[in-house]
């Protein structure tokens, strides 16, 4: 095994996200993740991935889930067939978001 450019632990958006952007660009990448990618919080506790209500930020986020949904073909190619990081997906639907206030008028 060759000794990795970078080394990067978590295995979140941000840290899945880097792996891949970085190998894109011909650094050798290893991930250092627990668990299964995405298992924790960027994964099933909070989503992490909504549409920001500030209208300039909607094309980073545009450009963020599209990125995200290309993950799993892009770690398929990388990774061994029976990988646990290739269980790795977005589902297809959003799942909504929840917003709590007492303010009607910053709420709508």
């Amino acid at each position: 095994m060759t000794t990795p450019d970078v080394a990067i632990v978590g295995g979140g958006i941000v840290g899945t996200t880097l792996a891949v952007e970085l190998a894109r660009r011909g650094r050798r990448v290893v991930l250092h993740e627990r668990g299964v990618v995405a298992a924790g919080a960027s994964g099933r506790n909070s989503g992490a991935v909504w549409r920001p209500t500030d209208r300039v930020l909607e094309a980073l986020y545009l450009e963020t889930l599209g990125r995200y949904r290309a993950l799993p073909a892009d770690l398929a190619a990388h990774l061994p067939p029976g990988a646990p990081a290739r269980r790795f997906r977005l589902g297809d639907e959003p799942a909504g978001l929840l917003t709590l206030g007492f303010d009607e008028a910053g709420l709508a």
